[in-house]
C-alpha cells in the first residue's frame, strides 16, 4: 500500500451524516485534483469538498472518488480504504 502514502485521517465535519462515516481517510493525500488543490486542501476546507457546506458535502459524498473511504473510527476507514486500494 506504500503507493497510496501519504494517508490522511480525518473526524468527518458532518459526522458522517453525508459520507456514512464519522472519519474519512484519503490515499495520496498532497496530489493534485483536476482544479490544482491537493486532495487535502480539498478535504479540509475547500469549496466543492466534504468539509464545503452542506449542498457540496453532499455533492462529494454522493459520487465520492476512489481515493477516499470513511469508517466509524480513524482505523476502520483505514482498513477500508487499504481493502478499496487493492
Amino acid at each position: 500500500m506504500s503507493e497510496t502514502y501519504p494517508i490522511n485521517v480525518m473526524q468527518d465535519r458532518c459526522s458522517g451524516d453525508y459520507s456514512g462515516g464519522r472519519w474519512p481517510a484519503m490515499a495520496c493525500a498532497t496530489d493534485p485534483v483536476d482544479d490544482g488543490r491537493t486532495r487535502i486542501e480539498l478535504g479540509l476546507n475547500a469549496p466543492g469538498g466534504p468539509a464545503g457546506s452542506d449542498v457540496d458535502a453532499g455533492k462529494f459524498w454522493n459520487d465520492a472518488p476512489a481515493w477516499i473511504a470513511v469508517g466509524g473510527t480513524p482505523d476502520e476507514a483505514l482498513d477500508n480504504l487499504r481493502k478499496s486500494q487493492t
